[in-house]
């Protein structure tokens, strides 16, 4: 599901694991973070729709609180529930 253009979403953040495949990957590709568009090499990343971010990326684009559980999404941006509703 995607939000149009400036439109609102409460997106859920979902922890994945790069050895999840048991090691049979010889070299796991390396996702790109949203928030700093540097490679992901931590095993542990937070997914936020279709976006890859590191969990110290992963905040509130108002107030910086790390968003650990879940998040609102406007224009690109994320929000915690609190700054979302000013």
């Amino acid at each position: 599901m995607h939000a149009a253009v400036g439109g609102s979403l409460l997106a859920s953040i979902l922890i994945s694991d790069f050895c999840s495949d048991g090691g049979t990957s010889s070299q796991p590709s390396l996702s790109v973070c949203e928030g700093c568009q540097r490679p992901i090499s931590d095993r542990f990343l937070m997914r936020v729709n279709d976006s890859s971010w590191h969990e110290e990326c992963l905040q509130c684009t108002v107030c910086q609180q790390p968003l650990t559980t879940s998040c609102y999404f406007r224009e690109r941006k994320l929000y915690c529930k609190h700054d979302y509703q000013q």
